[in-house]
């Protein structure tokens, strides 16, 4: 992968990943803050997010480069960022996927209701967007982004409830 330098990366950019195919962008709250108003005490609890890839990867999570931590011998790059909660339960969240090299790409997830959020973005369907919201699911959530029809990277999130101190 050709080395980047920082991109600007807004206050509101969760997740940023490059690859030498692709840009991978999670747009939400930040700093535990979340549409209801209500401020998560979340922020000491350990989670992550993994990120499967045929191509070396590089990773910004709230506009900071990540070490990776890899696992030898996968037959693609695995690499396991640990970080406080980014994704909750009924929070809109923002995802942009943009192809570097005019490949065909597509979003798949399991759910129904959030893969049919992520949209092509002009008539060449190098860039797809959109708003997804988990509703009441929490736990592990898996996105997958195919370039030519093929499986290229995954993305695996923790997405957390929401607790409020009253």
């Amino acid at each position: 992968m050709k080395k980047m330098d920082s991109p600007h990366i807004g206050s509101d950019t969760l997740v940023y990943i490059q690859t030498d195919k692709l840009i991978v962008t999670v747009k939400g709250n930040t700093a535990g803050k979340l549409d209801t108003g209500i401020t998560t005490e979340k922020e000491s609890d350990e989670s992550f997010i993994k990120v499967f890839c045929q191509d070396d990867s590089e990773v910004f999570l709230h506009g900071k480069k990540c070490q990776k931590h890899e696992i030898p011998g996968m037959q693609s790059y695995l690499a396991i960022y640990p970080v406080e909660p980014l994704f909750f339960e009924q929070q809109n969240y923002e995802i942009i996927i943009e192809s570097l090299q005019s490949e065909r790409i597509e979003f798949w997830h399991d759910n129904y209701h959030i893969r049919n959020k992520i949209t092509p973005v002009g008539h060449q369907e190098h860039i797809l967007s959109g708003v997804i919201n988990f509703g009441n699911e929490i736990g592990f959530s898996d996105f997958i982004i195919q370039a030519d029809g093929q499986q290229y990277l995954k993305l695996v999130i923790i997405v957390d409830n929401i607790s409020s101190s009253t």
